[in-house]
């Protein structure tokens, strides 16, 4: 790794480590809302900037290390077929929604187990839910900070290997949802929200620009003109499928 490069990496790395604890930390934190185990693990209610950006950022995140990116590049967009899902995701979330907060707030229920725990009853739901749900989560959960180890080892070439990548991951997140909690989360997963939204669309831009045609319409038929199959679906010759 060449000097120059190597100071850029780091430096890049330490001033946005630094950003998300100042985030997580400085403005997510709030002494009033963790002193409370339902202001720790709920927020104390976000608002609906935050609502919007936190799960925006947790949608960037999930397709990202589902391997969206790159299956695009390879394979073409049929594999955006699977976001079709999202539309019940969005409709489930609407209608039950408010009612699950409305039910949390007034039996001050803090977590989905608390809810079947009230709902059902009996003692054993609580920790049989909890307990699959952390099986559940948690090879998602691995797989990010695995993400992040792999992402900082290629960085730094191998100065940051993976192990440790993965290390410095995990530190950095716990710190600022041990002290902070799910609000301190929130805002920093506004951030990292509106960084991906401005990233994708200077991508966007920068694609259009280079690719000679005036505008999107431009720039797709443009793509379709070179003869590739990234805008629809293929088969490959061992009869396997391209897209979703």
């Amino acid at each position: 790794m060449t000097s120059t490069y190597g100071i850029v990496v780091f430096v890049v790395l330490a001033l946005f480590t630094a950003f998300e604890l100042y985030v997580g930390l400085g403005i997510g934190y709030d002494k009033k809302v963790v002193s409370s185990s339902r202001g720790f693990f709920i927020g104390g209610g976000t608002g609906f900037f935050i609502l919007f950006f936190t799960t925006a950022a947790t949608w960037f995140s999930t397709w990202l290390y589902m391997g969206a990116p790159g299956s695009f590049y390879k394979n073409g967009i049929g594999w955006i077929a699977g976001a079709a899902w999202q539309l019940m995701i969005v409709f489930l979330m609407g209608n039950w929604g408010p009612k699950v907060w409305r039910l949390g707030k007034d039996h001050q229920l803090i977590t989905p187990s608390d809810m079947l725990e009230g709902y059902y009853g009996g003692k054993a739901i609580r920790p049989v839910h909890a307990t699959g749900e952390l099986i559940f989560c948690f090879p998602t959960l691995m797989a990010q900070i695995a993400g992040c180890g792999v992402a900082l080892d290629a960085l730094t070439q191998g100065v940051i290997p993976m192990w440790a990548g993965c290390i410095y991951a995990a530190t950095v997140v716990g710190i600022y949802v041990y002290f902070g909690g799910f609000k301190s989360q929130a805002w920093v997963d506004t951030m990292q929200g509106i960084l991906f939204s401005v990233i994708m669309w200077v991508t966007v831009i920068i694609m259009i620009k280079n690719s000679g045609q005036p505008g999107l319409t431009g720039f797709f038929a443009e793509l379709e003109r070179t003869g590739s199959d990234l805008l629809r679906y293929v088969t490959k010759p061992d009869g396997l499928n391209n897209g979703y």
